[in-house]
């Protein structure tokens, strides 16, 4: 199941929402950044941020894989620290969906 993208202030009163990680349209998290919150082991669309990721950051140790189809498919990077630039790992603007857990 796919749930739409969350942010963590629509979380602020939820205890099991995480932050999980940030993401820029930028490298160097430079550009729009957004913090996105949810729960782990859940497959959720980057909305309006779809194609325009550049860079991303995880939370502690969370994990996030990053996916270039819709519903987690198409796998890409393993997000499991500070990701200045996507375009070393091929992936710049090619996020659609991530998945994220715990190491």
């Amino acid at each position: 199941m796919l749930k739409s993208f969350l942010v963590a202030s629509v979380f602020a009163a939820v205890g099991s929402a995480v932050n999980l990680m940030k993401t820029c349209t930028d490298s160097n998290f430079g550009g729009s950044c957004i913090i996105w919150a949810g729960d782990v082991r859940v497959c959720y669309s980057v909305g309006g941020y779809k194609n325009s990721i550049s860079s991303a950051d995880i939370f502690g140790s969370i994990r996030c894989v990053l996916y270039e189809s819709d519903n987690c498919t198409g796998a890409g990077p393993i997000i499991s620290g500070p990701a200045y630039n996507l375009n070393d790992q091929n992936y710049n603007d090619k996020t659609s969906t991530f998945y994220c857990y715990y190491n």
